[in-house]
C-alpha cells in the first residue's frame, strides 16, 4: 500500500512540475515576442502590433481593456521592462484618471502619459505589415 501511495505522490508532483515547466515556457515566450516587438518599434520598423491584453496602466492607473496599438507612431520611448513593456503615449485627459495627466502636459486635451504593461495582462501580439503581412509574435 506505501508503494502505491508514493507512486500516487510522484505521479501528482510530476503532474505540478509539468504544469510549472509550461507557465515558465509560456512566459518566456511572451517575454521574446514582447523583446522582438520593442527591438522593432525602437528600430522605426513600419509594422503596427496589435496587443490584446486584459489592462494596462498609465500613470500607476490600472484601466481595464482589451486591445492596445503599439507602433512607432502609437508609442514613444518604448522599453521592455522584466515583467513587460513600458512607453509614452498619447491620451485624451478626459478619457484617463486626473491623476494620471496632473503632473503631465496637456496640450489641445491631450496628455503624453506613461503606459506599463505587464506580460501577465497580455494574451497576443500581432504584427502588421503595410504590405498585409501578418506576423504572430505570441498566441
Amino acid at each position: 500500500m506505501r508503494g502505491m501511495r508514493f507512486i500516487i505522490l510522484c505521479f501528482l508532483l510530476s503532474s505540478v512540475s509539468l504544469n510549472l515547466v509550461f507557465a515558465q515556457d509560456d512566459k518566456a515566450r511572451k517575454f521574446f515576442a514582447v523583446q522582438e516587438m520593442v527591438n522593432s518599434v525602437q528600430k522605426n520598423e513600419n509594422i503596427r502590433y496589435t496587443v490584446m491584453l486584459k489592462r494596462y496602466f498609465i500613470e500607476g492607473v490600472p484601466y481595464s481593456t482589451t486591445m492596445m496599438t503599439v507602433s512607432p507612431k502609437h508609442t514613444f520611448n518604448i522599453a521592455q521592462t522584466n515583467d513587460g513593456f513600458e512607453a509614452f503615449v498619447l491620451f485624451r485627459k478626459e478619457d484617463i484618471h486626473k491623476k494620471a495627466y496632473k503632473d503631465n502636459k496637456v496640450s489641445e486635451g491631450v496628455a503624453k502619459v506613461k503606459l506599463r504593461v505587464f506580460l501577465d495582462d497580455i494574451f497576443l501580439i500581432v504584427g502588421h505589415k503595410e504590405s498585409g503581412e501578418q506576423i504572430n509574435l505570441y498566441e
